[in-house]
């Protein structure tokens, strides 16, 4: 081989490695326009705002099914709050990282006994507090919820319609007032506990 063909050779050899980065780039699917990308997330949003509503609206367990595992946690929460998503998915979603779709599922009219216990010494408030003002609630939760460190969870509990009114009885000797207040409200309060009530120097009660 002269030299004038190694040249030629390297030469053509040179080029080939200076065009390969940008046939690669050119195949790049990754990358993506400006325009390209908002396209991509306004029809990102429409779908979620799509399963919205139909975790909102639909009473058909496989499709809540399917909607319970979807990963935006706006669709989860209306799966977790609709009383026909099945009480699989509620477990499931009664120990969801989000404290806002656990609230859903401790308002839910549908809660499984489960999830139900399960809420009943959830680190939130919000979600205990969601749970005492379900009305669906069982009594043997409330009698959890009865004695819950916060005073507005115990409050929720006095007003709720299912607590038993023994522990109505024992909740209207609670510390703070308006704890008793709220027992004083419930339709099911003891009447022992209404005369000493009337009875208080307190006007309020």
């Amino acid at each position: 081989m002269t030299w004038f063909v190694r040249i030629f050779v390297l030469a053509i050899a040179i080029g080939v490695a200076e065009t390969a980065p940008q046939a690669q780039r050119q195949r790049d699917t990754s990358q993506v326009s400006d325009r390209e990308f908002l396209l991509l997330l306004r029809r990102a949003q429409e779908l979620n705002e799509e399963q919205k509503w139909r975790a909102r609206r639909t009473v058909n367990p496989r499709v809540l099914s399917s909607l319970a595992e979807v990963e935006h946690p706006g669709v989860r929460f209306y799966v977790a709050f609709n009383p026909a998503t099945p009480e699989a998915s509620l477990i499931a979603l009664s120990g969801d990282p989000n404290e806002s779709i656990r609230w859903s599922v401790a308002m839910n009219a549908s809660i499984p006994e489960v999830a139900m216990f399960k809420l009943a010494t959830d680190y939130a408030e919000i979600v205990r507090l969601g749970l005492a003002s379900n009305p669906h609630v069982l009594p043997e939760v409330l009698r959890i919820l009865a004695t819950d460190v916060s005073r507005s969870v115990r409050r929720k509990t006095a007003t709720n319609p299912q607590t038993e009114p023994l522990i109505l009885e024992i909740m209207s000797e609670d510390e703070d007032r308006s704890v008793r207040l709220a027992v004083a409200q419930n339709l099911h309060v003891p009447l022992p506990v209404m005369e000493r009530f009337s009875l208080s120097e307190d006007e309020a009660f």
